[in-house]
């Protein structure tokens, strides 16, 4: 991760927001909609996100330590689970603005100029959004890649938002504004607890079955005669560090000197496609009889049973915690 490139980019964010949110206040102050107010509460979020994983980032793209043998990465989903509150708080504050509303209307005008501005922070916010989100691949910081899916998704809002206001505009129907507005109230809630749930899911460790099937794959496509089998196979990130723990079947008759050279070439492996930053653990496993029967390399001397046929590597194999031969005997 380029840690100074990753900062910029935050703070640029912090910047975009705070502008945009100046611009949304505008566009409220002088229509009196409920849609503008629910967009600019919901740009309140983007400022809290992007100050918080500011702060977050500084810390998360520390190196490891002694009292953090695994780094600081994590930290980055407790940002992103405050991003997640901050957003269904707002829609929690539009849903009751609106209700107020239907209850007792207000005035609204000006309607031209709503659509003129929120149009221009829609346009600011794809564009920030597709930035982030690319950055956040690559650069792997889930605070960026968070805050990208954010701005898209307020982009979309803002689309809505912007339908809201042309009818209202052109059929003169003010309720249409509360309308509006409590639908998106609504989609904010939403949007802040899926957040918070995936963040939960994150800090204790769910596993990615999509980078891990990746992975898989990837070392399929790549695997050497001397990989007996890899089994009891775990991946858990801690932010842009990923940490990777397998038990790794070698030969039995390998010197210890051999079957380390294996397990470097299996880590080197797995770096590659990870990246520099991903740590790998490999317990060493000797081949059984039985492994005979599925081992492909061609040149061993120690042969106990005839060759049967390759196990193809997949995810539901790879993880088990048993060797191949015991589980396809």
């Amino acid at each position: 991760m380029n840690r100074g490139a990753v900062l910029t980019f935050q703070k640029a964010l912090l910047a975009l927001a705070l502008i945009l949110f100046a611009l949304k206040i505008l566009g409220w102050v002088i229509t009196n909609s409920n849609a503008l107010l629910s967009d600019a509460l919901e740009t309140i979020a983007n400022i809290s996100a992007a100050l918080f994983g500011l702060l977050t980032l500084r810390t998360a793209l520390k190196p490891r330590d002694e009292d953090h043998p695994y780094g600081h990465g994590k930290i980055e989903f407790v940002a992103a689970s405050f991003e997640g509150i901050v957003i269904a708080l707002s829609g929690l504050m539009i849903i009751v603005k609106v209700i107020y509303n239907f209850i007792i209307p207000e005035e609204i005008s000006e309607l031209g100029y709503g659509l003129l501005i929120a149009a221009a922070a829609g346009v600011l916010n794809g564009v920030a959004g597709t930035l982030a989100f690319r950055a956040g691949r690559r650069y792997q910081s889930a605070t960026l890649k968070a805050a990208g899916a954010h701005l898209l998704s307020d982009t979309l809002s803002t689309a809505g938002i912007l339908v809201g206001l042309a009818l209202a505009w052109w059929t003169g129907q003010n309720i249409l504004d509360n309308i509006t507005a409590l639908i998106f109230g609504l989609i904010l809630l939403g949007m802040g607890v899926r957040l918070i749930i995936r963040s939960a899911h994150d800090i204790m460790d769910k596993a990615d079955p999509d980078l891990l099937g990746r992975l898989i794959h990837f070392l399929e496509e790549h695997r050497q005669p001397q990989w007996v089998d890899v089994h009891n196979l775990r991946l858990i990130k801690y932010g842009a560090d990923v940490h990777v723990d397998c038990h790794l079947t070698v030969p039995f008759y390998y010197t210890m000197e051999e079957a380390h050279e294996v397990s470097e070439q299996f880590t080197q492996l797995v770096q590659r496609y990870l990246g520099s930053r991903t740590e790998v653990f490999t317990h060493l496993d000797p081949c059984p009889p039985p492994s005979c029967r599925h081992c492909f390399l061609t040149s061993c001397t120690h042969r106990r049973h005839p060759f049967k046929g390759r196990i193809r590597w997949t995810p539901e194999l790879l993880q088990r915690n048993a060797k191949h031969a015991s589980s396809a005997t």
